[in-house]
């Protein structure tokens, strides 16, 4: 912004714009971006084997994915140890074997998911699913990234 007038008119207008698209549910802000409320495909699990090893970061998987990913894994497999799902779910990102930081990663989405009830974990940590039917949609999920919220305070 240059210090002229116009400018924050403009940005205040664009506040009042976004507040009333987050109050009539046309979209969400999470943390700094906006999120369209209806339309969106299903979240997909990608397989990320013939990227380049630069590009293959698990850190840069959305969180909804890795979920969706548990999903598919414990559902395959019946009841299974959590160290054995992460293993499985690295594998169907096309992430090789994770190392510390990937496991651990891995394994708070599965731990995230038994808190939340859509898996259950028994005393010798065997993964089993809660729900009859698959996980549809993780992005209803949310995950560290914080809730929806209309709060737009931000813009400066």
């Amino acid at each position: 912004v240059n210090g002229k007038p116009s400018d924050h008119r403009n940005i205040e207008r664009l506040r009042e714009v976004i507040n009333s698209g987050c109050s009539v549910e046309a979209f969400y802000m999470r943390g700094d971006f906006l999120w369209a409320v209806a339309k969106q495909p299903p979240v997909e699990i990608r397989d990320r084997a013939l990227l380049p090893d630069s590009m293959r970061r698990m850190e840069w998987i959305a969180r909804e994915e890795i979920a969706m990913a548990f999903d598919r894994i414990v559902r395959a497999a019946g009841p299974i140890e959590i160290q054995s799902a992460t293993k499985e779910v690295s594998k169907i990102l096309g992430m090789g074997p994770p190392e510390n930081e990937q496991e651990n990663l891995l394994s708070n989405v599965g731990l995230f998911l038994v808190e939340n009830g859509y898996l259950h974990m028994d005393a010798e940590n065997q993964l089993r699913v809660a729900y009859t039917e698959p996980l549809a949609d993780a992005r209803l999920l949310i995950f560290d990234l914080g809730p929806r919220t209309s709060n737009f305070g931000s813009l400066t």
